[in-house]
């Protein structure tokens, strides 16, 4: 790096790559797999990990290289939603080297569409990330379908599979063992209802409980974040042990 090189990690999310890596190597940019461009706009049409994963980055300081773009459709739609830089089949095929500087020449007047980036949704990630949430759970109030992060020992962020039925997976979970005086208010604060109300911004959701675990009383906290201020379908959740004084 001295020398000016720059470092970058290719095909994320293959192989070995993980998000803790990138902030623990110099990473100067991350180049995400043409995979997950593909899968987003497959069949299912899921762009939830793509927008996770570059508000994350972009958490970290590292701009993210989408790789294998292919159509005007995948490149506005990861333009919008913050990619710093994307590349593939939509510019151009691979140039023998002999035609290179007639093809940039060639190309110099082109001019791609431009979509304003929406404001990254990094913020509610980093709040989540130093607000010491154990869990951390991305909900489509629409879908029910739900990403689930948690942090490991070593302080790293993981991505979990996930779900399609938050309020049947995730809820049960949550609710289970709770102190009864306070299942009421969980209840209301994780219902449907109230989770879309914070989607919507009307209000955030902040409700602290106990658990037993045994014969020991754990305080908790569950509290919403806000995701993109044009997002009105997903919240941001966080759970975590209240801190117990030293």
């Amino acid at each position: 790096m001295e020398m000016g090189f720059r470092i970058e990690m290719d095909d994320f999310g293959t192989g070995y790559s993980s998000l803790g890596m990138l902030s623990n190597l110099p990473i100067d940019a991350l180049k995400l797999d043409m995979s997950f461009v593909r899968n987003a706009f497959g069949e299912n049409r899921d762009v939830r990990m793509i927008e996770l994963i570059i508000d994350i980055a972009d958490y970290l300081h590292v701009p993210v290289v989408a790789e294998g773009v292919e159509t005007e459709e995948q490149y506005l739609v990861l333009r919008a939603m913050g990619c710093d830089y994307v590349q593939g089949y939509y510019f151009s095929r691979p140039v023998p080297p002999e035609d290179f500087d007639k093809f940039l020449i060639g190309r110099a007047d082109t001019n791609y569409k431009i979509t304003p980036s929406t404001k990254k949704a990094h913020m509610s990630i980093s709040r989540a990330l130093t607000t010491d949430f154990e869990s951390i759970y991305y909900v489509d109030v629409t879908t029910d379908e739900y990403l689930e992060f948690r942090i490991d020992a070593n302080g790293d962020l993981e991505i979990l599979p996930g779900g399609n039925d938050f309020f049947k997976d995730v809820r049960a979970k949550l609710l289970r063992g709770v102190r009864e005086v306070d299942l009421p208010k969980l209840e209301e604060a994780t219902s449907k209802a109230r989770l879309t109300q914070a989607a919507k911004r009307e209000e955030a959701v902040r409700v602290s409980f106990v658990r037993l675990e045994g014969e020991s009383p754990i305080p908790c906290s569950l509290q919403t974040i806000r995701t993109r201020e044009s997002d009105c379908d997903h919240v941001l959740i966080g759970v975590k042990r209240a801190k117990r004084p030293e």
